[in-house]
């Protein structure tokens, strides 16, 4: 596992270690990322995938990415889902595969 935590300092007093999160290492951050041609098609979309979105509930974030306009949109955590083989299948069937791709991060980027 990797701990984050802080140091307690006090005079005449031993320090200590205070435990903030403990993260198993198989638990790395990962982001959903789905691509679409431009924020238009994006906006046109939009519903169709929130409606394949909301019954996945969990830590990874999502993220837009509008490419003509080179915009990238993180959804706010209260839209993370849980990446799942059902959901990425929902994904790709509706958008392609080429357009859907998860991205995971290493345990530093999680702190």
């Amino acid at each position: 596992v990797f701990i984050r935590g802080r140091v307690s300092e006090e005079d005449e007093r031993p320090s200590k270690l205070i435990c903030e999160k403990v993260i198993p290492f198989d638990r790395k951050k990962r982001e959903l990322w789905i691509q679409f041609p431009d924020k238009a098609d994006y906006l046109e979309q939009e519903q169709t995938l929130f409606g394949h979105l909301k019954d996945s509930d969990g830590e990874d974030e999502v993220v837009i990415y509008c490419q003509a306009e080179r915009a990238v949109k993180r959804l706010p955590r209260n839209r993370n889902i849980l990446i799942t083989p059902q959901v990425l299948s929902r994904l790709m069937n509706q958008f392609g595969e080429k357009r859907v791709k998860v991205v995971e991060k290493t345990i530093e980027n999680r702190i």
